[in-house]
């Protein structure tokens, strides 16, 4: 199964402890009297190089977190910080020092599946499958089952109603758009995308209306412009209805032959008004 990733990046710690020891440190710190005095020692954390200094004598006790544009900072011990007690029979000292440097990775990432972009396929095999269907359409005596919660989702006008004149081969095409969204196929008659288009703007199908719009803008053609003319402007399709009028008024041949259609004569029925504006875009072409 393809899946598709998404990727996190998460910070990286690296975390060192690092071992300061000072022998003699009670006589070394009785006989330092400068407080620049130190002892030092370095060590490597995360490609960064780190020295540790101890001042015996000062009397500042500080400490603080290094930023990444730090090149180093001074950490004191007070006096009366250690004790006699404190120190080793023999006189040493032990400093624990523990250094953690986080930064954003810049390789390492951890990739998450993300399934959602075979949702559309998914849905399209539960309507398929049939499990779980609640509803039936019911046209030209077939039946197509579907379900109720995924028509509400994708409908607005989910509750609209369900039957009418609608063809059987387009309530079939319009369902299966209702689950998955997927495009029309291009080898589709322009008929069948008329069909779909009403269907689309119908149910709210704000999506398929759109590919139906394209689909009959790359396959405008003497025959049918008319009537696709008509259903733009019925549906609101003004980018369609744009690119029909400029078709039909393009050149004389083109117009003397829609007017000997069909579908022209009808337009004069259903739609009158687009007529003023077709003559008005073909006397402008002159």
């Amino acid at each position: 199964m393809n899946m598709k990733h998404s990727c996190t990046h998460l910070p990286e710690e690296a975390r060192s402890v690092h071992l300061l020891k000072i022998d003699g440190f009670s006589v070394t710190r009785a006989t330092i009297g400068n407080n620049k005095d130190h002892i030092k020692s370095r060590c490597s954390v995360f490609g960064y190089d780190w020295e540790i200094r101890l001042y015996p004598a000062s009397l500042i006790s500080r400490t603080e977190y290094l930023s990444p544009s730090d090149r180093g900072i001074l950490v004191y011990i007070a006096s009366g910080t250690t004790t006699d007690d404190e120190v080793q029979g023999s006189g040493t000292l032990i400093v624990e020092c523990t250094i953690s440097v986080l930064r954003e990775p810049e390789e390492a990432n951890i990739c998450l599946p993300d399934s959602s972009g075979n949702l559309h396929r998914h849905l399209g095999e539960l309507l398929q499958s049939e499990v779980g269907a609640d509803v039936t359409f019911a046209v030209s005596g077939e039946s197509l089952a579907a379900h109720k919660n995924i028509l509400a989702a994708r409908s607005p006008v989910f509750k609209a109603e369900f039957f009418g004149d609608m063809q059987e081969r387009t309530t079939q095409h319009m369902v299966p758009e209702l689950h998955c969204q997927q495009e029309v196929d291009e080898g589709e008659e322009a008929v069948m995308a008329q069909h779909l288009l009403v269907a689309a703007d119908r149910y709210g199908l704000d999506g398929l209306k759109v590919m139906c719009e394209k689909r009959l803008t790359l396959g405008i053609g003497i025959s049918m412009v008319a009537s696709t003319l008509a259903l733009a402007e019925q549906h609101n399709c003004p980018r369609l209805k744009a690119k029909c009028i400029e078709f039909i008024a393009g050149s004389p041949e083109n117009l003397d032959a829609v007017v000997a259609t069909e579908g022209y004569r009808n337009l004069e029925v259903s739609s009158p008004w687009v007529l003023t504006e077709l003559l008005k875009d073909a006397l402008s072409k002159k």
